[in-house]
Parts: structure tokens; sequence; C-alpha cells
């Protein structure tokens, strides 16, 4: 009888201290998550999902993309490089993000006149 005391004892312990790592973990959600997609002339679109908060999704580089988004805030608008040199060829790549930053819808299109010009600016959240 005692056995099964020191049992039930160990189990109830061993039930309460696993509850709050369950719960933490399914705080774990991303606080941001965007679908990334890229349309060149001529080629097939292609799109990523990039979660933040929780650094993912089918982003070669999440890490990276998320710190180029959160020096903006989550703005891809207010991406820039003034600075780039890129060649003047006009091959138009149409970059959209879609999703939610904390929070806030992000819906965001633009067109840049060719690829360098487009990574010059987003760098690692363009890049794949």
């Amino acid at each position: 009888m005692k056995a099964l005391k020191i049992l039930l004892t160990a189990g109830l312990l061993l039930t309460a201290a696993a509850t709050p790592a369950m719960a933490a973990e399914g705080q774990h959600r991303p606080r941001a998550s965007l679908k990334i997609t890229i349309a060149a002339e001529g080629a097939a679109a292609t799109s990523v999902r990039l979660t933040c908060g929780w650094p993912g999704g089918s982003h070669p580089t999440p890490r990276a993309a998320c710190r180029v988004l959160n020096k903006v805030k989550g703005k891809p608008a207010k991406l820039s490089n003034p600075d780039a040199i890129c060649t003047k060829e006009f091959r138009p790549h149409t970059v959209t993000v879609k999703g939610r930053w904390y929070g806030k819808r992000v819906d965001f299109t633009r067109t840049f006149g060719n690829n360098c010009l487009m990574v010059s600016e987003g760098g690692a959240l363009y890049r794949f």
C-alpha cells in the first residue's frame, strides 16, 4: 500500500511539472507569419513562408530575414538602399508580402526594375 502511495504521488508530481512546460510550448506561436512571393518577368512566381518571433517557415534564412523586417518594424515599404549600385537592365521583379506582423496586417506589393535592385533593398528577406 505504501509503495502504491509513493507511485501515485510521484505520478502527480510529474504531471504537475509537465503541465507548465506544455502550456509554455503552446505559447511559442510565431509573432509574425508572412507569405513572400517574387514574380520575375518570364519566370514562374516563387513563394516562401516566413515566421518571426519564433523564426522559421520555408524561407531559407528566416533569422536574417526577420532581422531585416525588425529594423523597419515589419513594414517592407520602409526598406531602402539609395546607395545601391546595380545595372540598368530592365527585368521586372514584383514582390508581394502578405500576412501578419505582431498583430498588424501586412499587405505590400512593389515592382523593382531588376533582381539587383530588389535584393539591394530587401537583402535576406528577398533572397530565396
